[in-house]
């Protein structure tokens, strides 16, 4: 089934489970799609199309195929909300600066891909660029982003909020751009005592260098959190810090100071029942190498 911008509502409210659909070149912008459910799911193609703002509700069983996200300024570029099982295979997700819109170098306001009581969500090979946020999870459970990369970010790669069961694996941050005293992580872990805290998340072989930080969990508590055979290349004095954390492993990853840095990055690790070993931090401003 191939579909226009000006079909697509009417195309994906009659589809059926496992109908593969083609989006025609165009911009889809503005998109809202809800209350819908396939199993297995419907696999949307979007590599002739430009999605731009999308909203998904309450929707069970969606795979988005190269897709070209992108939000032009502040907002998100698609936001789901009480959603399950939704794939995104390849892709995009770009910021103002990026996609040309405007004037170049627009402040990056904007968010890539915005999860907020969502489960089952895998990100798989896309690229983000240009934007303040690429991936952001709230309350979600059982997600994954893999294989992808994070470029130019004004503020934090990934963002994890009291959320569980996640997998970051494979992933490469570089070239952020924060402005003023910004200082933004490639991955933040977040976690409040209103809800159920941050847990089980493994962030491994990941590939961290600029202008940021490396791994951050601030909070009330963290339960259970591997951080494993990463390289953090970091201008800023947190390559790995974790507070108030609860049966953690942090093994394997390599931590120097990224050129233009101020100090020596460190690893910090602060709670209760913590595995720490095989990791390394270079010596740098006169400040000699740790190793665990």
């Amino acid at each position: 089934m191939i579909v226009t911008p000006v079909g697509f509502s009417t195309a994906i409210a009659a589809a059926s489970a496992g109908d593969v659909i083609s989006l025609s070149a165009g911009d889809y912008a503005g998109t809202l799609v809800r209350n819908l459910t396939f199993d297995p799911p419907v696999v949307l193609d979007c590599s002739a199309a430009t999605l731009t703002g999308w909203k998904l509700r309450f929707v069970k069983g969606l795979t988005f195929r190269d897709a070209n996200f992108r939000t032009l300024g502040t907002g998100d570029a698609l936001r789901a909300e009480d959603c399950e099982r939704l794939a995104f295979e390849g892709g995009t997700a770009t910021g103002p600066e990026v996609a040309g819109e405007g004037v170049l170098g627009v402040r990056a306001d904007g968010r890539g891909l915005v999860f907020t009581r969502c489960q089952g969500v895998k990100i798989t090979s896309c690229a983000f660029s240009g934007l303040a946020v690429g991936v952001a999870f709230s309350l979600t459970q059982d997600f994954a982003v893999t294989d992808s990369s994070f470029d130019r970010m004004r503020s934090d790669g990934i963002v994890v909020g009291n959320s569980q069961r996640g997998a970051l694996l494979r992933n490469v941050h570089q070239g952020s751009t924060p402005l003023g005293s910004e200082h933004p992580d490639a991955v933040q872990l977040l976690s409040k005592d209103t809800y159920p805290v941050t847990a089980d998340i493994e962030i491994s072989d990941c590939q961290i260098s600029g202008r940021t930080q490396g791994v951050c969990g601030f909070g009330v508590r963290f339960e259970r959190i591997t951080i494993a055979r990463n390289w953090l290349w970091t201008t800023y004095a947190q390559g790995i810090a974790l507070y108030g954390v609860n049966r953690a492993v942090v093994t394997d990853n390599r931590v120097r100071c990224f050129a233009g840095g101020a100090g020596r990055p460190t690893i910090n690790l602060r709670g209760e029942n913590i595995v720490r070993k095989g990791n390394v931090i270079e010596g740098a401003f006169g400040r000699p190498a740790v190793v665990d």
